[in-house]
Order: C-alpha cells, then structure tokens, then sequence
C-alpha cells in the first residue's frame, strides 16, 4: 500500500468529494418535496418539484463528467499537486454558492453550485491514478481503502446534511450549514495538499509530453469497450440506490430529514465492513469472479428491497447491495487501472470516472422519470442493468498471473 504521507491526501480528496456528492441528498429531499418547505413557490406542482430534485442532484456528477478527463490529462502533463490544489478550489467556490442559495432561497445558485462543485470533483481521477501507481501486488489495497473513504464520505454527508440541515434537530442547524461546513472542510483539504502532495519531477528535455487520447484511441484498445460499458450499466445500479434511496424514504415511509441522515448513515455500515474485507477476497478471487460476486449481489439486493414493508425491512438487502457496491468499485477500477499505460494514467482514470458520473446522471434521472411508474420501479431497472452487464464482463479474458520481480529482472 501506499506510504501513510502519500495516501492521506488521496483519501482526504476522495472522503471530501463524497461528502459533497452525499451531503445535500436529505437536505435537497426535503427542500423540494416536504409539503411545509418554502424553498420552491407553492404553485410548483409536486411531479414538477421531483424532476427538479433530479435536476439538482445530476448537476453535480455532469460537472464530473466534463471535467474528469481534463483534471486526469492536466496532472499528467503538470503534475498531482497543482491539479488538486485548483480542482478543490473550484469545488469549494461551487459549494458556497449552493449554501448562498439554499439561505437565500434562489434555486438558480443552488443549480449553478452543484454544477461548479461537479467541474472541481472531476479530481477523484487524479486521487485514483495516485493510488494505482503501487504496482498489482497493492492495487487491491489501495483501491478498497479508496473504497472505504468513499464510503465514510457516504456515512459523513448524509449525517451531516440530515442533522445539521435540520432546523428541529439541533438549536444551531440550518438547511444552509451543512455546505458552510463543507466548504471548510475543502479548504483544509487544499492545506493537506499542499503539504503532503510532491511535486513529480518534470520531464527530462527532449522527452514529450503525452497527447491527449481520444475516445476513439480509448475504445480501441483491447477489452476497453467492454470494461466501459460494464462500468456504465453496473454504476447505473450503484447509483440507483445512492440517489433514489432518500426520495424512496419521503415517498413511501415518510421519513423527516433526520430520520434519512440517519438511516442512511446506519445502512452504510456494511460498505465500511465490505471494504475492510475486499483486500483479502481479492487474494482468494480473481477480478472476474470478484466482478460477477459483485454484480450479482447489487441485482438480487435491489430486488429485495422492493418486497420491504417498512424501514426495518430494508436493512438486510440493502446490506446486501452494499457489498456489491464496494466489490464493484474496486474492481472496476482495477480493470482500467490495467489497461492504462504510467504515460496515460491519470487522463484514463479520468475517462473512466467520466463513465461512472455519467451512470450517476442517468440513474438519477432516470429514477426520478421512472418513480411516476411506481416507487419501486427504479430499483427493478437497476437490477437489470447489473445483470445485463455480465454480458460485458464475459467479454474479458481470464485475468493472468502478473510476473514478480523475483522471477522477472525487468521488474527493477
């Protein structure tokens, strides 16, 4: 694994931008479907009210979706350092304007924030190359305590966004507080940047830098086509559940902004425990069979849970999606880590986030259109898609067994 001075910015970066995605998930449900809410005017009809929701929330990874490449290219050519330094500060300028329009009441700042915010997370492609340069022996490793981070941001956000966002909760909380804090805690992220981040020694002269890759070199490669799309369906299954879960708690339980930061914070357990545990099952599987665990656990949870008959009824399956999710965000990760050359990393690990944030807009859309069905008709079509993507995952070749530095000179 990476050295502990090394990886706590990677970590930080990646637990910070979790926090933003997470964060306004019970508070943004609350502000736009409660029925005592006056961020939207009242004359905004309910159905009206959720495409906006959905609207919101996708705003967020669209802005990852752009700039991901970019921010991978940019720190391959520049350096880790400088490309996270700015990346924060994009992110935490958008999360300002979020608070200012959730006090003030303007959806439009609230719009143009989440967008902002997304074009400055585009930066977890840089934390993920970082963490992949440690050779296969740790990839495992390093990929599962990203996992864990993301995972803790996952527990973080909606805490902080349902207690602090709640105005009955505490004598001190507001809807706006939560992104106040955030935006504290992107800073502090700049801080430990810039003082545990090295600069990556420039390129000798005459040596050029690399060319920015184009999607149609990308998806020539072999087996990267395959890897993408499997990407793209399994995530719009992750996503399903991470962006629709609190809205599905408002509509059909009832749930108060509280009770949401809270239960989702309890279900997130089992993706800490995941986490801790991915390393070692990484030793006992390979990345397909690993992938095929992963994707078959996201499908029969998801199904599950549209059987639930109350909050209580929840927790087993969706504990169930959580190891799938966990499984599926290391290897996935892996698989285009391999694929990648050390020239090419960071803008490679930016095309793949590019894929995962464009799962994320198109579940989050998609759930909000599909809910007008049933409640639980979004879940249904993201179980699906988990299975329709092991189709995909028996394109690859079986994974083989990469060559040690005892039995292999090259490697020093």
């Amino acid at each position: 694994m990476l050295s502990s001075r090394r990886m706590l910015p990677i970590i930080l970066t990646i637990f910070t931008g979790f926090i933003g995605f997470s964060l306004p998930f019970p508070v943004f449900s609350h502000l736009f479907l409660a029925v005592d809410s006056t961020f939207l005017p009242p004359e905004i009809a309910f159905d009206e009210r959720k495409i906006l929701l959905g609207l919101a929330l996708a705003l967020y990874p669209l802005g990852q979706v752009l700039s991901a490449p970019g921010w991978g290219r940019y720190s391959d050519r520049r350096g880790r350092k400088p490309a996270l330094t700015v990346s924060l500060i994009v992110a935490s300028t958008g999360m300002a304007l979020v608070a200012f329009g959730v006090f003030s009441n303007h959806l439009w700042a609230v719009l143009v924030g989440r967008l902002i915010s997304g074009l400055g997370e585009g930066n977890m492609a840089i934390a993920q190359a970082m963490a992949s340069n440690d050779g296969r022996d740790h990839e495992a490793g390093n990929f599962a305590a990203l996992s864990i981070a993301m995972n803790a941001g996952w527990i973080i956000g909606p805490l902080l966004g349902g207690f602090l966002g709640d105005p009955t909760a505490t004598p001190f909380s507001s809807p706006a507080l939560p992104f106040i804090l955030a935006v504290v805690m992107y800073l502090l992220n700049v801080v430990v940047v810039l003082v545990f981040v090295e600069e990556r020694p420039r390129l000798p002269p005459g040596i050029d830098k690399p060319q920015a890759l184009k999607m149609t070199q990308v998806l020539r490669q072999p087996n990267m086509l395959a890897v993408l799309t499997l990407t793209l369906l399994a995530f719009w299954s992750v996503y399903t559940l991470f962006s629709y879960l609190p809205p599905y708690l408002v509509q059909v339980f009832a749930s108060t902004t509280a009770d949401i930061g809270m239960y989702c914070a309890l279900l997130s357990v089992p993706l800490i425990i995941a986490g801790l545990l991915t390393s070692a099952l990484s030793r006992m599987l390979d990345i397909k069979n690993l992938t095929a665990l992963a994707l078959l656990l996201i499908a029969s949870g998801l199904l599950w849970l549209t059987n639930a008959k109350s909050i209580a009824g929840l927790i087993l399956p969706v504990s169930i999606v959580a190891f799938g999710i966990v499984f599926i965000e290391v290897t996935s990760a892996q698989l285009v880590a391999r694929l990648a050359t050390s020239q090419d990393k960071g803008e490679l690990m930016g095309i793949y986030r590019s894929v995962v944030v464009i799962a994320e807009v198109v579940a989050t859309l998609a759930a909000g259109y599909l809910a007008g069905v049933d409640a639980v008709t979004p879940f249904i079509v993201a179980s699906m898609m988990a299975i329709f993507s092991l189709f995909f995952l028996r394109q690859l070749p079986r994974e083989e067994q990469a060559p040690t530095c005892e039995a292999n000179e090259s490697c020093g």
